[in-house]
């Protein structure tokens, strides 16, 4: 698929998912709506495959740190905010890094346990045949 398409596909499930986020009765992220839509559209047996959007995903990934300037000059906007509230900041940022942290490792070792208990039940299914 060519890039100008894998673009338009992504902006287009971006467009479809702030439509549906501003149709739903309570405020969700559209951006939330656009990933779930493309986690269906690759999970499920669709048409559309991974393949029509890895080239314009990894050039996303690639230059993402561009997405962060906009963020980067409102911060400078609030520099008066940020010299008052910069501690409370920090220390919110620290402990939430921490309870993700500690939930990442949860899942990683959750996930690990049900990969091999899948695994051990392949190899006894197949020591039966």
């Amino acid at each position: 698929m060519s890039f100008l398409k894998e673009l338009g596909l992504i902006l287009g499930l971006c467009l479809l998912g702030e439509g549906i986020a501003l149709l739903l009765p309570i405020p969700f992220p559209g951006s939330v709506v656009s990933m779930g839509l493309l986690f269906l559209l690759l999970a499920l047996p669709t048409p559309v495959g991974e393949h029509h959007v890895s080239r314009m995903g990894n050039f996303l990934l690639q230059n993402m740190a561009f997405f962060f300037i906009p963020a980067g000059v409102g911060i400078l906007e609030y520099a008066q905010l940020m010299k008052e509230q910069g501690l409370v900041l920090v220390v919110i940022c620290f402990v939430t890094m921490i309870f993700t942290f500690g939930a990442t490792a949860l899942t990683i070792r959750g996930v690990s346990r049900l990969l091999s208990r899948k695994a051990v039940g392949r190899e006894a299914d197949a020591h039966v045949e």
